[in-house]
């Protein structure tokens, strides 16, 4: 396929509000963050991933980017996002309740495996932030091909 027009390399303006969040325990995800034309981190190990998540949404909105979309980036199965060996589940969704209210996001786009197999969590994650969620039922990345 030809596209006509020149690929441009700067930030598409569709994503001004938009930061991409992924595993950091991961090398792809990691390799992934550093190559992305948007806002783009790894996240704090040390805190639990829903803590993670808080601290760079208020580190971002702290240097004046009004973050409204937020996409992460690591493995899942059914109802579970995996963040190295910790667990973003419904356990952890009512755990955290009141952080995840004041995230004051648009949209959630969830890049793991399987995670949107339980409408039960992803109906949860929407309640409890007041955002759109979109995710997969299947396999994504590299992995789908086979």
């Amino acid at each position: 396929m030809v596209f006509p027009l020149p690929i441009d390399s700067r930030r598409p303006r569709c994503c001004d509000n938009a930061l991409i969040l992924g595993d950091a325990s991961c090398l792809e995800i990691r390799q992934l963050l550093a190559a992305s034309r948007l806002p783009a981190l790894p996240l704090n190990p040390a805190l639990s991933p829903l803590e993670a998540i808080s601290e760079a949404l208020q580190q971002q909105r702290a240097n004046g980017q009004a973050v409204r979309s937020l996409h992460l980036i690591a493995h899942g199965e059914p109802g579970v996002v995996w963040f190295g060996d910790q667990a973003i589940d419904r356990a952890a969704l009512l755990a955290k309740a009141e952080v995840l209210a004041n995230w004051g996001l648009k949209e959630i786009a969830l890049w793991s495996c399987h995670v949107g197999a339980d409408a039960d969590f992803i109906a949860l994650l929407e309640e409890l932030t007041g955002a759109v969620v979109l995710c997969s039922q299947r396999l994504i990345g590299a992995s789908s091909e086979q």
